[in-house]
């Protein structure tokens, strides 16, 4: 038995559907992608900052605690180029409020170097009241 005719004509339409459909799909994987990167790097950039916060305010704790700690999640989540702002922490009185600013740029940490949507820093900022 033989094919009707009417299906032959349909295998140039497959191929212009994929055509269109194709860029959008991987439009929006590649969206998926960068917009998931961002997010890590927000997250890993406030853990980063809370750590480094968190080993500043324990008792006889320096500034190189918090540098170190800081540094640690940092380099364990493979993140460079990151800028590390902090108050002094040896001269902060019980009560008062130390804080970690971190700010990185997205383009040396990015797989898609900021490719659709993204900021060129990403910085995130922790304020803990010093208790020792």
């Amino acid at each position: 038995m033989r094919r009707p005719k009417t299906n032959r004509s349909r295998r140039g339409m497959a191929v212009a559907e994929l055509a269109i459909c194709l860029p959008v799909v991987v439009l929006i994987l590649m969206a998926a992608i960068q917009g998931a990167e961002m997010m890590f790097l927000k997250q890993s950039v406030a853990i980063a900052a809370y750590e480094g916060c968190r080993a500043a305010l324990q008792p006889n704790a320096t500034n190189q605690h918090a540098l170190s700690a800081t540094s640690s999640v940092l380099a364990d989540r493979n993140i460079q180029g990151a800028n590390i702002d902090h108050s002094n922490f040896e001269n902060a009185k019980t009560g008062k409020d130390v804080t970690i600013s971190i700010t990185i740029p997205v383009a040396a940490n990015s797989t898609l170097q900021g490719w659709m949507f993204s900021p060129p820093t990403i910085t995130s900022s922790v304020t803990m009241m010093k208790e020792y």
